[in-house]
């Protein structure tokens, strides 16, 4: 009975010390502020890439040895500014024979011309059977078409030769190079690509915000903390298989700097949908 009474003593001081160890609690600061009725911008915000406007692949249409780049990887060209060139050497020699063809024949076809003008006038007095008449037109009929095709030749060398040639037809960018000088080139491959100068985004929207995106709808795109805006130039209208999203196309219309735009580079994206009036209340 003693020990039980000691035992009942020594829980019952425990409990009036744990007791007296809780502290109070810390007051909560609550801030208050008025209900009011305000008027805000609504965005939807998206994650897009960028992508080129247009991407070109320019390539000869002849064969030969790479012999010059005029231009590198990311540089800026203009329009008919040049690319690279091939070694023009047996083209030169190849034009040069077809302008040797084209002398000979057209002397060929002089002779035949003034023989036949010849021949013409003493059939006309009687002196020559019409047979003879008949043999020098055929030959001048025959000099007259291998001057012509031997002019026709010499052209498609010449135009050969300044196939050798690669110029830009527009200003843009220089994606990628993909041969370097002095690699033998088949004709149509490309050379160089090239990408025009529109900044473009693309987004993947869902279902549910694509009926309120239209062509025309202002945005507002960030990339490594700067800031641009676009518009939407198209809206897809079949949902990627994998995703189920629709892609839509942002053109940039303050393009950002061509030093600072990279493709395929992660941009946020904020389409405008107007302003929503309520009681704006904080999360917090």
């Amino acid at each position: 009975l003693v020990a039980s009474i000691l035992i009942t003593a020594l829980f019952l001081s425990g409990c009036v010390e744990q007791a007296a160890e809780i502290t109070p609690e810390k007051e909560k600061l609550v801030q208050v502020q008025r209900a009011l009725e305000e008027s805000h911008p609504v965005q939807l915000s998206y994650t897009g890439l960028t992508s080129a406007g247009e991407v070109q692949k320019y390539s000869f249409k002849i064969s030969g040895k790479l012999l010059d780049l005029a231009v590198e990887k990311d540089s800026p060209v203009k329009a008919g500014q040049k690319l690279a060139s091939l070694d023009t050497t047996e083209y030169n020699l190849a034009v040069q024979a077809s302008q040797l063809n084209v002398t000979k024949a057209e002397k060929a076809y002089n002779e035949a011309r003034d023989t036949y003008q010849k021949i013409e006038q003493l059939f006309e007095a009687g002196g020559l059977p019409e047979s003879d008449l008949i043999k020098a037109k055929l030959d001048l009929d025959i000099k007259e078409a291998t001057y012509n095709q031997a002019k026709i030749e010499l052209e498609a060398k010449q135009i050969q030769l300044k196939d050798a040639q690669l110029y830009a037809d527009r200003d843009g960018y220089v994606v990628d190079i993909l041969f370097q000088e002095s690699e033998i080139l088949a004709a149509g491959y490309p050379v160089i690509i090239v990408r025009s100068p529109e900044q473009k985004v693309n987004v993947g929207i869902s279902q549910n915000d694509v009926q309120k995106i239209k062509v025309g709808t202002l945005a507002d795109v960030t990339m490594d903390g700067l800031k641009t805006s676009g518009k939407v130039i198209r809206v897809g209208a079949i949902p990627d298989q994998q995703t189920r999203t629709y892609n839509t196309e942002v053109l940039l219309t303050k393009p950002l700097p061509a030093d600072s735009y990279h493709l395929g580079a992660t941009v946020q994206v904020s389409f405008a949908q107007g302003e929503a009036a309520g009681i704006w209340v904080p999360l917090a």
